[in-house]
């Protein structure tokens, strides 16, 4: 249940060699490079890189914004091909796979740049065009809808006349302000919440009617020499622009993915290149590369590494300790059955490398408490089916990836199948008790299947403190695994608590109970305990010679003590849930046939078994994880490390 063990790596070769070590390193796909210093490999090559990377983004923003531009074929599909469509996986892309001289990639980033200014210039005038184009069609088809002439509007020897569009609210202060001129004003039903209005008046009286149009926001409708014909002819002559643009960017757009795909090509090689040459260190002849890699892939890699480098190279290997320099990365690696449940760490944290790897843990508990909370054999098949969907999907859905999706399916699958097996136990299918119950019925045992819940809860419970002990030992935090409240002092108190517990709750919770012969010792242990607690943070300041005042450790001491008191109790309460739920479950089947009478049989255990795999499937897998992030794993889940992330090509 540990991380994959790693070591530590030196690695200095001649500089002729540096591309040929790197390519394997990626071809291995094992090792992560550290990559901290200020000034590392050479800043010509790593701005190249940059701008290579950079101009794949701006090609694929080109070519996107074609494609929004140019009109979309409507393609009607039904529900079955877009289903099907769901399963397909898109055609991966080809990837490059060698090793390109420096001088080449700067070669072929110039081109690619040079025609990504050209084809993007195109696109620009182009999209500036049919914007432009578009305008003037929404404006011709208001005049053509109120039969305006185009060439009405125009400069003459003694008027002049303006078309254009003004605010609604503004039309009254408009005919307000123009009533002392000589001014004939026609106004139509226009876009928006605007009025088309046509003016004509006096040229002597032209500068003051264009400050009030001004003033009232009008905005002016003009049209350029070429397109001054009848509303029917201009429109032809649009249609024929845009075509003749489309066509245009149609060949640009295939430009642009050829380029695209060309570019996109060389990606992941050039990526890799950027983040080793970010990492290495060089000195006059030699390169100096530093990383981690797994211990049981060391002996490959330097046997690999020797291969292409002709045996010229110095290699220097350490293991981590506690009191290592840099924090080493974490490798989770867990059997298949438990491989597609790291889902659940992950979301958790990554554990230290110190620490332990709880995926196992934390898939059974999932699944059981799953199982407790949504016994149904059924419904669990339902949602297997539905995982089992999720799982082969390979398109995103729902505004998730095809990744998540798979994960989700995979972890849905097998809490369904736990749903099966407890539904099995319950002797439940659908909601309905088809037989006598093997184990339980928890709308039956209500008292049983409560006290079932709270029980599998103090066991979590006491397998966290076990595991917090271990992993501070191992950490060397001796103190905090002795005293702590999460340590051996806060495990003897949770057991030593559960007993008297017990012996209250069974002598039908008489007070006395704690001063009776056979609880006494235990009582007292117990005080002992919750005071040696109080007082850790004093014991802890004089044992380290902390020199912190007494009150302020007192009052650290007090902090631990309600943690110790309140945590535990709400805690084991806390797994109530697991019998609540499952007795929700049931009593969902009795409201089925409650209703059944009214709506009929059938009908109404379709629809609440639909409510109830949804709905109630959801509610379960949510109260799980709750159960397992909050009330198990604070208490020993640090949360500390980081991904191991190997380079790869």
């Amino acid at each position: 249940m540990k991380p994959v063990r790693l070591v530590r790596f030196y690695l200095a070769i001649p500089q002729d060699y540096e591309d040929k070590v790197a390519y394997e390193i990626g071809k291995m796909g094992t090792v992560e490079l550290i990559g901290r210093r200020l000034e590392t490999g050479k800043r010509e090559e790593l701005e190249v890189y940059t701008r290579f990377l950079r101009v794949i983004d701006r090609i694929k923003v080109s070519l996107d914004s074609v494609e929004e531009t140019l009109p979309k074929p409507e393609v009607k599909k039904s529900f079955i091909e877009r289903f099907k469509d769901a399963f397909s996986a898109p055609p991966k892309p080809k990837r490059f796979t060698g090793i390109i001289p420096h001088d080449t990639i700067k070669e072929m980033v110039d081109k690619f740049e040079n025609e990504l200014g050209k084809y993007a210039s195109i696109v620009d005038e182009g999209q500036k065009k049919l914007t432009y184009l578009k305008e003037l069609r929404i404006r011709l088809n208001l005049f053509k809808k109120h039969n305006i002439p185009i060439d009405i509007i125009g400069e003459y020897t003694h008027i002049f006349v303006k078309a254009g569009l003004i605010p609604i609210q503004n039309l009254s202060l408009l005919k307000d302000y123009i009533r002392p001129y000589n001014v004939i004003l026609t106004v139509k039903e226009g876009i928006r919440k605007d009025y088309l209005i046509i003016i004509a008046a006096s040229q002597r009286d032209k500068e003051d009617i264009l400050k009030i149009l001004s003033m009232l926001n009008f905005e002016e409708i003009s049209f350029p020499e070429e397109y001054r014909k009848s509303p029917d002819e201009v429109l032809k002559q649009i249609d024929e622009e845009e075509k003749n643009i489309y066509k245009e960017l149609e060949v640009v757009r295939e430009k642009l993915s050829k380029l695209y795909s060309e570019a996109v090509y060389y990606k992941r090689y050039i990526n890799f290149l950027h983040k080793v040459k970010s990492s290495v260190m060089r000195t006059r002849n030699l390169t100096i590369i530093d990383g981690w890699i797994e211990k049981s892939q060391y002996n490959t890699f330097l046997e690999r590494i020797s291969k292409v480098s002709d045996n010229k190279l110095y290699i220097e290997v350490e293991e981590p300790t506690h009191e290592y320099s840099i924090k080493p990365p974490t490798k989770l690696k867990n059997p298949p059955g438990f491989k597609g449940f790291e889902i659940l760490t992950r979301m958790r944290g990554i554990p230290d490398y110190f620490e332990i790897d709880p995926t196992p843990i934390f898939t059974v508990l999932f699944l059981v408490m799953y199982g407790i909370m949504f016994g149904d054999i059924g419904e669990g098949f339902l949602l297997f089916i539905m995982g089992l969907i999720f799982y082969k999907i390979k398109k995103p859905l729902l505004g998730l990836s095809a990744s998540a999706l798979n994960k989700i399916g995979y972890v849905l699958m097998g809490a369904s199948i736990f749903g099966m097996i407890f539904g099995y136990l319950y002797g439940v299918s659908f909601l309905i008790h088809y037989s006598k119950p093997i184990w339980i019925s928890p709308i039956v045992n209500v008292m049983d299947i409560v006290i079932i819940s709270i029980e599998f809860g103090l066991i979590q419970l006491v397998l966290a403190l076990i595991m917090n002990i271990y992993i501070s030992i191992n950490k060397r935090e001796y103190f905090e695994a002795v005293l702590s409240w999460k340590g051996v002092v806060g495990l003897v108190y949770f057991v030593v608590g559960i007993y008297i517990a017990i012996q209250f709750i069974v002598s039908n919770m008489a007070v006395d109970v704690f001063t009776r012969p056979n609880v006494l010792p235990f009582t007292i242990l117990e005080l002992a305990l919750v005071g040696l607690v109080y007082l850790k943070p004093t014991i802890r300041n004089i044992m380290y010679k902390e020199g912190k005042p007494i009150s302020e450790t007192l009052i650290e001491g007090l902090g631990e003590f309600i943690e110790i008191f309140i945590s535990f109790l709400t805690n084991s309460v806390s797994y109530i849930r697991l019998g609540a739920f499952a007795i929700a479950h049931e009593a969902l089947g009795e409201a089925a046939w409650a209703f059944s009478p009214i709506i009929g049989f059938l009908p109404s255990y379709i629809v609440f078994n639909a409510i109830v795999t949804l709905l109630d499937g959801f509610a379960a897998g949510i109260q799980s994880l709750r159960l397992i992030f909050y009330e198990f794993s604070t208490k020993f889940y640090r949360d500390e490390g980081r991904l191991f992330k190997p380079l790869k090509i």
